[in-house]
């Protein structure tokens, strides 16, 4: 079996229990699952990151309660938040995309260059799910974009910047410390 698949499968997880934290602010609850998708995307290759999203949405779909405030169903999909679904996807592609070379290649990179090379996928990941969510917001609800940013973006500053802090860190820490085990297995 190949060793990838039990990372997605992993991050499914992560993800479901990262959503089960959440805090209802408004129309779009704050939960931590994005950080477990900015991290697969950060963490395992591109397909295995893609799977994990979609095995997350699946077990969704078919009725196990893992999405924000423990909803399921296909109908979650439909609703006012179903865009920062699909978003996810598309967020775990440009991550792993933008992280692909970086993950792997970290010698001779100071501390700062890596931490960068973690935040600037988060970044541009976070921004795609929530254009997803948002544009997804406007045609659900019928609203104008200045009350769809001012309910579903505004309020999230801070946590969106926190998610990608805490995704970038942790996953830079793992390049550093999976890069200094395989350098000192030669040894």
């Amino acid at each position: 079996m190949n060793k990838n698949i039990p990372y997605s499968f992993m991050f499914s997880l992560l993800s479901a229990l990262g959503a089960w934290i959440s805090l209802p602010i408004g129309q779009v609850p704050l939960t931590l699952q994005t950080v477990f998708i900015l991290m697969a995307g950060l963490l395992i290759s591109m397909p295995y990151a893609v799977l994990s999203v979609v095995v997350y949405l699946i077990a969704g779909a078919v009725g196990l309660p893992i999405f924000a405030g423990g909803k399921s169903g296909l109908e979650t999909f439909t609703g006012p938040t179903g865009g920062f679904l699909f978003g996810f996807i598309l967020g775990v592609l440009m991550v792993s995309y933008l992280s692909r070379n970086t993950k792997y290649k970290i010698l001779d990179q100071n501390w700062k260059t890596v931490y960068l090379n973690a935040v600037i996928p988060c970044i541009i990941g976070s921004i795609i799910i929530h254009i997803c969510g948002m544009t997804w917001g406007k045609i659900y609800t019928g609203n104008q974009w200045e009350q769809i940013y001012e309910a579903w973006l505004e309020p999230f500053y801070f946590n969106m910047i926190l998610k990608i802090l805490i995704a970038a860190i942790v996953s830079a820490e793992i390049w550093k410390y999976h890069h200094f085990r395989s350098t000192t297995k030669g040894s």
